[in-house]
């Protein structure tokens, strides 16, 4: 029996997905890939993606390695993401949007008004509210996607 062990190391960006794998005993890379997805710009200042082209992208990664490799050698795997990217979902876990990106502005205006009629609650915080927070972006759909945020159950 082949006492390799491999560690995976994936990275949900936001032009795509990574992969590396690195040998356990000789800490080198021995697979990389990566595998892209589109983004899309409904407004000049948002940015959205589809999450499920993360997992059709996550696939692809994965099968290009088994295929290589095949999964014997797997030890671990370590997932990092787009951090304050929001995805929204219903009672079902159902994807109810696209993605708004950490790089979206579109709650830029929440975020100044209330930062100013909370300043005492923000700088015990020690800094403002900010355009890419989820909070922010959760305050954008209930203003303008109305219907939606009703069926809003999980983010």
């Amino acid at each position: 029996m082949d006492s390799k062990r491999v560690f995976i190391g994936i990275d949900v960006g936001t032009s795509g997905l990574k992969m590396v794998a690195l040998d356990d005993v000789t800490k080198e890379i021995i697979f990389n890939t990566s595998s892209h997805y589109e983004t899309r710009y409904p407004n000049e200042t948002w940015t959205e993606q589809d999450p499920s082209s993360w997992v059709v992208a996550l696939r692809d990664v994965v099968y290009q390695f088994t295929k290589a490799f095949g999964q014997s050698l797997i030890a671990g795997i370590g997932v990092t993401g787009q951090m304050h990217t929001t995805v929204v979902t219903d009672e079902e876990y159902k994807v109810l949007r696209p993605a708004i990106l950490w790089s979206d502005l579109r709650a830029q205006e929440y975020c100044s008004q209330i930062t100013k009629t909370y300043a005492d609650f923000f700088s015990e915080l020690g800094g403002p509210l900010l355009q890419n927070y989820s909070f922010a972006k959760l305050l954008w759909i209930k203003e303008n996607e109305p219907n939606l945020f009703l069926k809003l159950q999980h983010e």
